[in-house]
């Protein structure tokens, strides 16, 4: 059920793509050449080329509109979603497992990169459309069929995005119930770091109570359909001034001391800062808070004075942090 799925989705795509192919084709050089009499004979045959066609064109369609979506998303990034792991091992494991979760997650999946590839198709298909149209029925009317197509791109794109942020939470719950692996973080932290010319720096700010603490922007959802890689981002905001791009994998959990001897589980998430705006994101007692840009053994110092366990805590999620972000070996 699942190969057949995917031959139907890839299908789809390759059709989308044959449709503007051919305009294009048929818009450069006129359509007087075709004649399609000698395929009468041969119609079988030209049903299996065809498919076989649009299956290649919808593999390679597939394949680029994923790295297109890629880079759109460094420069519209998406919602960031709670991931308790990374997506090939949640598939995996939610695969291995079967059943009707499986199917529901595969089903989930397949709308995702249908809506991803109809929004590059629809794209590219635009000029090719305005061209064809226009040297039959002129440019008011060409317009007319760019402009549709446009929009036709932005809507998937945008259902690609609600469709891929619902698949990747069912992704996350149903990981969680394979594995019986219950979430036990009520807060989240986000883990702010740049890249400098002396290496990594992590951007760690003051707690407002006392005992005053060392610590990274840290919080708990604001309302029910908050994620906590949603409650990171805007707790970076709020108590730190940054924003940027959020890696919504968990990068690790740690204990955080709340006072009469209970403690947090807060999921940590890794935040590279591309936007530093303090005098404009924090008000009130977050104003208040100091904050300090260093790197790994200087984070350390700043939190020396903490208690053993809270030390050891939060230098496990900076080497965490630091293991994430180590450049690749290319020797």
């Amino acid at each position: 059920m699942a190969t057949t799925a995917i031959v139907a989705e890839i299908l789809i795509v390759g059709l989308e793509a044959a449709a503007w192919l051919t305009l294009l084709v048929l818009a450069a050089f006129g359509s007087g050449w075709v004649d399609t009499k000698p395929l009468e004979k041969w119609q079988e045959v030209t049903v299996l080329v065809i498919v076989a066609a649009a299956y290649t064109l919808g593999i390679l369609v597939d394949r680029y509109a994923d790295s297109a979506h890629r880079l759109l998303g460094r420069l519209w990034p998406t919602r960031p979603v709670d991931r308790p792991a990374s997506i090939p091992r949640m598939r995996m494991a939610v695969l291995s497992a079967g059943g009707g979760v499986a199917q529901f997650s595969e089903y989930q999946r397949s709308r995702q990169r249908i809506a991803r590839a109809t929004a590059m198709n629809a794209l590219v298909a635009a000029p090719v459309v305005a061209w064809y149209v226009g040297s039959k029925a002129g440019g008011a009317r060409a317009t007319a069929a760019a402009a549709a197509l446009l929009g036709l791109a932005v809507l998937s794109e945008v259902a690609y995005r609600r469709i891929e942020f619902a698949y990747l939470c069912r992704l996350g719950d149903a990981y969680r119930v394979v594995g019986k692996k219950k979430d036990r973080a009520d807060r989240a932290a986000a883990v702010p770091y740049r890249r400098g010319s002396d290496g990594v720096e992590f951007l760690l700010v003051t707690t407002l109570g006392a005992p005053k603490r060392w610590t990274f922007p840290k919080g708990r959802r604001d309302k029910d359909d908050d994620t906590l890689a949603d409650a990171a981002a805007r707790e970076a905001r709020e108590e730190a001034g940054v924003a940027g791009k959020l890696e919504g994998r968990r990068l690790a959990e740690y204990r955080f001391p709340a006072g009469n001897g209970k403690e947090h589980v807060v999921a940590a998430f890794l935040l590279e800062v591309t936007r530093e705006k303090p005098e404009k994101w924090r008000k009130g007692d977050d104003a208040t808070r100091e904050r300090a840009w260093r790197s790994r053994d200087a984070a350390l110092e700043l939190l020396k004075d903490s208690d053993a366990l809270y030390h050891s805590e939060m230098a496990r999620v900076i080497d965490a942090a630091m293991q994430e972000l180590r450049e690749p070996d290319v020797s």
